[in-house]
C-alpha cells in the first residue's frame, strides 16, 4: 500500500478498536445497529464497520454513509454491493446538514422512525462536523464520535476582529489578541477552544463526553476523538461554561450553538424504546 494508505488503514482500525466497546454496549440493547457515517468519503470506514459488525461480532446492523460528492458516494455504493452489503450498508449523495437522520432507516411498527445509534465522522471537515454533531443530537443517537478536521471557523472570526479592532490609544486590547494576530498560533488555539466548546455543547445536551488522541500524530494531526454517550439530562452546568468560555475569548460561537439552537430537539425523534 502507498504512505497514504497505510497512514488511513493505521486511522480507520484504531478508531474501530476504541468504538468497539460503544458497538457491544449498543449491541446489549438493541437487536440491530444503526449508524449512520457522516462524511463517509470513499467509505473506508464505512465498510471495515461493516466487516466488523458480520464478521467479528456477528451483529444485524444497517450503516448509511452520507458524502456530499456524488462520485465518491455512488462508487462507495458499488463497492459495498461487491463486497455483500447490498442489503446493509447505503449512502446518500448529500451535504450532512441537509439530511435528517431520522429518514435514513425506516419505521418501526408504531410508525416513529428508527434512531440511530452511533454517528460517526472521521474527519468531516471544519464546520460539517458540527452538522454531524447536530443531526446526531436531534436524532436522539445512543453514542457520537467524530475525529474532527480543519477546524477553521474560529480562526476566521478571530482573524477578522485582529483586522478590524480599534487602533485608538484608549480602545480595549483583548488579552487574546497577540494570538489572534499570529496565524499559526491562531489556527492552533482554534482547534483547541472549537473541540472545547463541542464537548461543552455535547453535555449541555445530555451527553456524557470524552476526548482521547485516537492515533498517532505520526499517521495525522488531526488526530483527536471525541467520544459522546447520551445520559439525556441536559447538563445546565455545561452551558454556562461554554457561555463562560466563549465570553472569554471573545464572544464569537462556532456553528454548533446556532444548529442547535435551530434543532427542536424535544419531540423531534421518538422517545419510545426502540428494540428492532
Amino acid at each position: 500500500m502507498s504512505h497514504d494508505s497505510v497512514r488511513k488503514y493505521v486511522q480507520v482500525n484504531h478508531l474501530l478498536d476504541l468504538l468497539a466497546p460503544r458497538i457491544e454496549d449498543l449491541a446489549a440493547r438493541h437487536k440491530t445497529i444503526r449508524i449512520v457515517d457522516a462524511g463517509s468519503g470513499k467509505a473506508y470506514l464505512s465498510l471495515v464497520l461493516a466487516w466488523a459488525l458480520r464478521e467479528i461480532w456477528s451483529l444485524k446492523f444497517e450503516i448509511h454513509g452520507v458524502e456530499s460528492n456524488q462520485t465518491l458516494a455512488a462508487r462507495a455504493g458499488e463497492l459495498a454491493v461487491r463486497l455483500g452489503f447490498a442489503d446493509t450498508v447505503r449512502f446518500s449523495a448529500a451535504k450532512i446538514g441537509d439530511i435528517n437522520f431520522l429518514d435514513l432507516f425506516g419505521r418501526d411498527s408504531n410508525n416513529d422512525p428508527f434512531r440511530p445509534n452511533l454517528v460517526v465522522a472521521l474527519h468531516a471537515c471544519d464546520t460539517a462536523t458540527d452538522d454531524a454533531v447536530a443531526g446526531a443530537i436531534a436524532a436522539k443517537a445512543d453514542a457520537i464520535a467524530v475525529a474532527p478536521c480543519c477546524q477553521a471557523e474560529l480562526a476566521s472570526l478571530w482573524k477578522l476582529r485582529a483586522g478590524t479592532r480599534s487602533a485608538g490609544a484608549d480602545a480595549p486590547i483583548h488579552p487574546m489578541t497577540p494570538v489572534f494576530d499570529a496565524p499559526e498560533m491562531r489556527r492552533a488555539l482554534a482547534a483547541e477552544i472549537t473541540d472545547s466548546y463541542r464537548m461543552l455543547l455535547l453535555r449541555a445536551r445530555g451527553y456524557e463526553v470524552t476526548t482521547t488522541e485516537f492515533v498517532s500524530s505520526f499517521h495525522t494531526a488531526k488526530n483527536r476523538l471525541i467520544l459522546a454517550t447520551r445520559r439525556g439530562n441536559y447538563l445546565e452546568a455545561a452551558r454556562r461554561q461554554y457561555e463562560a468560555l466563549k465570553a472569554h475569548m471573545g464572544g464569537d460561537a462556532i456553528s454548533l450553538e446556532a444548529k442547535l439552537a435551530a434543532t427542536a430537539t424535544e419531540g423531534s425523534a421518538s422517545t419510545r424504546p426502540q428494540t428492532e
